[in-house]
């Protein structure tokens, strides 16, 4: 669960430490009302001149990738297009905290105070439960370092090439000169590794936080809900010696906290629906195609700092798309085993109050687009990356 005290609190709150550190994030953490609050007002301003910054350097890069793509090849041309891809989905976090700010700090909010709440109403929640996922914490240590590791692995590759395409230390007039590959380092290029290292570092740290904790988080907290609302059918009928009206009290608050989490998920749907979940679906899809290219055509020819960066984006994509995004879709499978549950619950009259509301309960959808996410969802743009990947190894 989300909240202070449980199990993926701790993982949350070191991540949004290193954010607020860096000025990433429009919110940090307070430990008096044990929620979100907005950041003050000279924090603010130097979060809005960071934003600014990373798209401005996105555009120079693009911009510089494609003046020069004919000096390129294709192989060459595809791992300039992975870093890009990585900038890409890192600058897409920052836009959507920017422009739905104040949406996610009361979707953060609305999480922390439901899980409150919800420990009061049932202080008895089983241990597995209470525990969460291991797989889900192992994902936010591997995706918070790895994203804390790119102001580490870009300049070291940068170093042994600093006229590496896009970067801004590739956009120096030595760069451009058909010898320029072998020149060697000046002060210009080293100012320009350093510039390149800080871009990466800071601009990667929001995409760990919103991607894996919050994302990531937010489905494993809802299957969660799902779970504990199960275990709450089966304690109704291993309670045989209550009456019909303590069951359908009991059922009743099932359904109010049930409403409650379609309330969360209207409000996921509002931060992410028609930016990140496409957005991060289509990029991350092309970088792990991109990426796995360049890991098995490209591996003899460049150093060792550059593979192991390619590698850890490969790694951070595949977990994307392969866990973070199908935690959402696990939403979906295990809302609607809940929902069937009710419906074909024994012990209540046709025409009771229970029965009608059971009826009325929908599976939990979190939609990107027109479109929402299922448990197979994720496997399907898997299988399609596979696909092209082979497909441009081939052509190749």
């Amino acid at each position: 669960m989300f909240s202070k005290g449980q199990s993926y609190f701790t993982y949350m709150l070191i991540a949004l430490k290193l954010n607020n550190w860096c000025y990433a994030i429009p919110y940090e953490y307070d430990d008096v009302s044990d929620t979100l609050k907005i950041i003050d007002p000279k924090s603010k301003r130097i979060y809005k001149v960071t934003v600014f910054l990373h798209v401005v350097y996105l555009f120079a890069m693009c911009a510089h990738l494609g003046l020069n793509r004919d000096k390129m090849s294709l192989p060459h041309i595809l791992k300039a297009l992975v870093v890009l891809i990585t900038y890409t989905i890192c600058v897409v976090c920052r836009i959507t905290c920017y422009v739905w700010e104040k949406e996610g700090f009361l979707l953060v909010n609305g999480f922390l105070q439901f899980e409150q709440k919800l420990l009061k109403e049932i202080p008895i929640i089983d241990a597995k439960i209470r525990k969460g996922a291991t797989y889900a914490k192992i994902v936010f240590v591997i995706s918070t370092a790895s994203c804390a590791s790119f102001g580490i692995i870009v300049p070291l590759q940068l170093f042994r090439n600093p006229c590496t395409l896009p970067y801004v230390g590739s956009m120096r007039a030595a760069c451009l000169l058909p010898t320029s590959q072998h020149d060697g380092l000046d002060a210009i290029a080293v100012i320009g590794i350093l510039f390149d290292a800080f871009m990466y570092f800071h601009v990667a740290q929001p995409a760990a936080l919103v991607i894996v904790n919050f994302l990531l988080g937010f489905g494993c907290s809802l299957q969660e809900y799902m779970a504990l609302l199960g275990s709450q059918i089966a304690r109704i009928r291993i309670k045989a010696f209550v009456t019909p009206r303590i069951k359908n009290d009991l059922i009743i608050q099932s359904f109010r906290i049930y409403a409650q989490c379609q309330i969360l998920v209207k409000q996921i749907d509002v931060v992410f629906k028609n930016l990140f979940i496409p957005g991060v679906y289509a990029v991350a899809s092309n970088g792990i195609v991109f990426s796995l290219y360049v890991c098995i055509r490209m591996h003899s020819t460049i150093s060792i700092a550059g593979l192991s960066f390619f590698v850890t984006l490969l790694m951070d994509f595949i977990l994307t798309i392969g866990v973070d995004l199908a935690s959402m879709g696990y939403v979906n499978l295990k809302s609607s085993q809940l929902t069937e549950k009710w419906k074909n619950m024994e012990g209540f009259g046709r025409k009771s109050e229970a029965k009608r509301i059971s009826r009325s309960f929908q599976p939990l959808k979190i939609r990107f687009g027109s479109n929402f996410i299922d448990h197979l969802t994720s496997l399907v743009v898997l299988d399609h990356c596979l696909s092209l990947t082979v497909s441009l190894l081939l052509m190749t």
